[in-house]
């Protein structure tokens, strides 16, 4: 998951200024409660395919999920521009004044930061950026791995369909303060 993510992060940088980035990139954090509240149910249905074409329910669910990352893949590939003079669908004078933005921050980027990888290394605010991703990482692998085993044990039940729909509703609520 953080690999795509940090590849889209990637091409957002590539493609738009840093003063946008940040925003772009709350619409790509959405994605994960949205994954959970899709991925959910559609790998309950697929573990509950039992033996049809020979493959288990596991193995259509790999497939499955397996192919639409394919194809994503392959959609970004080839729709994607990678540099905003590549850019087809830019105007010329806004691909300039983009393209004009983009040189001055990483100007300012590579004047204002750490020169050496040593060196960043030991800048407190990388370090505390480093903290803060792996805590949200490892929250994140917490909920999408664990959640549906739990639930399936609450619920007393396989893994399948009704235990991803309710991994999906908790997965996805937000989590109110207790009362009383």
């Amino acid at each position: 998951m953080e690999a795509g993510f940090s590849q889209v992060r990637f091409f957002i940088s590539l493609l738009v200024s840093e003063s946008q980035t940040g925003r772009d990139s709350r619409l790509l954090y959405l994605g994960v409660p949205l994954s959970l509240v899709l991925g959910g149910p559609l790998s309950g249905l697929l573990l509950e395919i039992h033996t049809k074409g020979g493959l288990q329910g596991w193995q259509w669910m790999f497939l499955v999920e397996g192919f639409l990352a394919v194809a994503m893949g392959l959609m970004a590939f080839r729709f994607l521009d990678n540099r905003p003079a590549n850019a087809g669908w830019l105007p010329a004078d806004e691909k300039q004044a983009l393209i004009a933005a983009l040189e001055k921050e990483e100007q300012e980027r590579r004047t204002s930061g750490p020169s050496s990888l040593l060196r960043m290394l030991r800048d407190p605010r990388v370090l505390r950026f480093v903290l803060i991703y792996t805590l949200i990482q490892m929250s994140i692998y917490g909920a999408i791995f664990y959640l549906p085993a739990e639930v399936s044990a609450l619920m007393q039940k396989p893994a399948g369909l009704e235990v991803g729909l309710v991994t999906a509703i908790r997965g996805s609520a937000p989590r109110l303060p207790p009362t009383g």
